[in-house]
């Protein structure tokens, strides 16, 4: 497999993690301290047991900056999110592979309504499960934690899944991008193991100093692999 260390690294901020009281501030903080997109999980408490942002918050960040606005459905049914994300502004939607419906059908809708497509895969779910949608995709987002809830550790076995999907693609294919757990403990080995997308909450909303932070995740996903 090729090192993928020194690519160039997409961070994107997931505003799951920013606190509620000052929820605009802390968004515009990582605007301003140089994400380069944002990522918004949309739950409806059945594919998880939480609910999350309704599909309108799309619309308000929108309102405030032109980064794109990556939303992740972790849902039972996506179709039913699809007009409303488009109308709202999102540049690409991910969902995930173990949820209801026809998956093909669905990336052909989201591509219909012009916008990018991602499958979501957990942390229990074989990698070969997204092997024939590949094509098809911009992006694939694995899980580094069970879906739903902020803050949790990283799990070690994501790096092999990683690997797994980096070897299914070829060198132009879709983004492989990491979602929960992301770190500058974990931002290396992520990445040398073929991730081009960083998606990380707690690392960068859980200080003021949002610019040391996200310089502290590129750093490490650029530079010295570290151990989880």
């Amino acid at each position: 497999m090729k090192d993928f260390t020194h690519k160039n690294i997409h961070l994107s901020a997931s505003i799951l993690a920013a606190e509620a009281s000052r929820f605009d501030r802390d968004v515009k903080e990582v605007v301003c301290a140089g994400v380069d997109s944002l990522h918004i999980d949309i739950m409806d408490g059945r594919f998880v047991p939480c609910t999350s942002f309704p599909t309108d918050i799309v619309g308000k960040i929108r309102g405030y900056t032109d980064l794109d606005l990556h939303v992740h459905l972790m849902v039972k049914n996506p179709s039913e999110y699809l007009e409303s994300l488009t109308n709202q502004g999102a540049n690409l939607v991910s969902f995930h592979v173990e949820s209801l419906g026809d998956v093909s059908l669905v990336i052909e809708r989201i591509k219909a309504l012009r916008m990018k497509v991602g499958l979501a895969i957990n942390p229990e779910t074989d990698a070969k499960s997204v092997k024939n949608y590949l094509p098809r995709l911009d992006q694939v987002l694995i899980m580094g934690v069970r879906p739903g809830f902020g803050g949790q550790a990283f799990i070690p076995t994501t790096l092999d899944k990683i690997a797994a999907i980096r070897d299914m693609l070829p060198e132009d294919g879709a983004n492989i991008a990491v979602d929960g757990g992301v770190s500058p403990m974990t931002a290396g080995d992520i990445v040398a193991k073929g991730a081009d997308v960083l998606i990380a909450g707690t690392a960068l909303f859980s200080t003021e100093d949002k610019i040391g932070a996200v310089e502290k995740l590129l750093n490490a996903a650029k530079g010295t692999q570290t151990k989880c």
